[in-house]
């Protein structure tokens, strides 16, 4: 995620759009879409469409308690579905190593985990790193 800020520099690959407004939630400031470059990946879609800003966000499945009116835990938390669909474009042989090295609120930690892959996370925020390891943990246990 990100990359687009320095996509001269970037090898082929291709982009995939997280589309975060839907055309229907209001500006908070934050971008209505975000890009992810997925070296060698096919996907099936270039655009994830997701709701995720505003008070209609759909936090329903992020195992954040109380549901779509939960706050974010981390300020550019993920959805766990958009961290799964990059996955499992990749295509990737069940039990490999998903690393993320800004794992923040932990959300690509509990998508490798649903998918069957061994997760290794890094952050230097010791929050964001309580939080992560919460999420995961429910993640580890079905939750």
């Amino acid at each position: 995620m990100g990359a687009d800020h320095f996509s001269t520099r970037l090898p082929h690959g291709r982009w995939l759009a997280w589309d975060k407004h839907l055309g229907i939630a209001a500006d908070v400031g934050f971008s209505d879409a975000e890009f992810a470059w997925m070296r060698g990946a096919k996907p099936r879609r270039n655009v994830y469409r997701h709701l995720w800003s505003g008070l209609n966000a759909d936090k329903s499945k992020e195992g954040v308690p109380g549901g779509q009116a939960s706050k974010r835990q981390h300020v550019s938390q993920k959805p766990i579905g958009l961290m799964r669909h990059l996955i499992q474009s990749l295509k990737l042989r069940t039990g490999s190593v998903i690393l993320d090295p800004y794992m923040g609120s932990g959300s690509t930690g509990c998508a490798a985990l649903q998918l069957g892959h061994k997760f290794i996370g890094v952050e230097i925020e010791a929050r964001h790193f309580d939080v992560a390891c919460e999420r995961i943990e429910r993640a580890l246990q079905g939750g």
